[in-house]
């Protein structure tokens, strides 16, 4: 445009966390909130947490901060016998 070269992502994407101020008040500072308050009393609801664990797009991000891995990286080389 005018002269310059201007690009834009194709798509962006920010997995967040959403939660309902009225049943938890304060946003959770670690997983493990997440885990006791989702074992709490959920006010009558059956699932006190949801996510969608079987796609690896969600789950990674916990999996791997955790210590979890797809493949071992052995200096750079994959690993596909060792699955983490």
């Amino acid at each position: 445009y005018d002269g310059k070269l201007y690009g834009l992502p194709k798509s962006t994407e920010t997995p967040v966390f959403i939660y309902n101020k009225k049943l938890m008040p304060e946003a959770p500072e670690s997983f493990d909130d997440v885990l006791a308050f989702s074992k709490g009393d959920k006010g009558g609801a059956q699932y006190g947490f949801l996510a969608n664990w079987t796609d690896f797009y969600f789950a990674n991000g916990v999996l791997s901060g955790y210590g979890s891995y797809v493949f071992k990286d052995d200096n750079g080389t994959l690993d596909a016998k060792d699955l983490g």
